[in-house]
């Protein structure tokens, strides 16, 4: 490699982490600033009385901490419950709820906000208490997804191996478990923010010679497996003992910074697993829940493109 080469990986390097220093995201230096100066804007224009933490406030510290927290309550319980319930008497009568094909396998096919209208209770209860204290300011849902996942046999894939979703900085991505879970359930694992960042901070430079090692018509399947196998190989060799994987009873609500390190949704043989996740920014209006009972949150893409954007 020659020194311009050098220089250039090297500046940019420098340019890519501070980015994620300044703000938690993958996005790059060019298009993560503009989520964090919304963020920033909509917390000194807000004047509302944030709701009392109660129940969250444990999980608020432990989140503004790491990045990644949990809290079950009995609320949070009580949704869970009509929400298994209903995916239970479905599954009895012999709906279609999954998607089969590979692209969206076990992905619910209907509507999640309008089929399962319980969950609006979590939002205007305590995971929007949560939100708002962590925002410090009002939120706003961009998408929501419902998952079934079974064991395959065939081993984990995808997002159930080590990964960064890549998105804004300012996006928090909360799991929702309707029933209880174990360390068996295939639930998220999370490394804290610290931790993901460390990994980060090394992860362009072992790229480029790993990538530099395969053959120049390597497929994107073999870049990605690439990347995911650096992570799998730091997080046991040198983060094993930092990463969190939250269970418990039936509602426990999981909210992780979305470009955190975390992997997830590959039960052990004879164990299913069901799991609605949301993704959430801050907002400089209160959550149009008129809009979303009307429209639902189905996704439309990864992030907004604009995140003033009205969702």
């Amino acid at each position: 490699m020659s020194i311009i080469e050098n220089a250039r990986n090297w500046v940019g390097d420098a340019l890519a982490i501070r980015s994620l220093r300044r703000d938690r995201s993958r996005l790059g230096r060019r298009l993560a600033p503009a989520y964090t100066r919304y963020w920033r804007s909509c917390r000194n224009t807000f004047r509302e009385k944030l709701p009392p933490e109660g129940a969250v406030a444990g999980a608020i510290a432990a989140f503004r901490r790491e990045g990644i927290a949990a809290f079950q309550t009995p609320e949070t319980e009580r949704v869970a419950r009509h929400v298994y319930e209903r995916i239970c008497a479905r599954e009895r009568n012999g709906e279609h709820l999954w998607a089969t094909e590979a692209a969206k396998l076990g992905e619910y096919t209907g509507n999640v906000w309008s089929d399962f209208p319980e969950l609006a209770e979590l939002f205007v209860g305590p995971l929007g208490t949560f939100l708002m204290h962590y925002f410090g300011c009002n939120f706003k849902i961009f998408y929501g997804k419902l998952y079934k996942s079974h064991h395959t046999g065939t081993g984990p894939s995808g997002s159930q191996l080590w990964h960064a979703d890549g998105g804004p900085g300012s996006c928090v991505n909360v799991m929702f478990y309707p029933h209880s879970t174990d360390e068996n359930s295939g639930v998220l694992e999370v490394l804290p923010w610290d931790a993901s960042l460390a990994i980060f901070e090394r992860e362009r430079k072992a790229l480029r010679s790993a990538r530099a090692a395969l053959p120049k018509a390597s497929t994107k399947t073999e870049l990605r497996d690439v990347i995911s196998d650096f992570y799998a190989r730091v997080v046991a060799e040198d983060f094993a003992d930092r990463v969190r994987q939250p269970i418990g009873p039936a509602g426990l609500v999981v909210p992780f910074l979305n470009n955190n390190l975390h992997r997830g949704g590959y039960p052990a043989s004879g164990r299913v697993r069901y799991a609605a996740v949301f993704h959430c920014y801050p907002s400089d209006r209160p959550a149009d829940f008129a809009r979303y009972k009307r429209e639902g949150i189905r996704k439309t893409a990864s992030y907004p493109k604009d995140p003033a954007a009205a969702f």
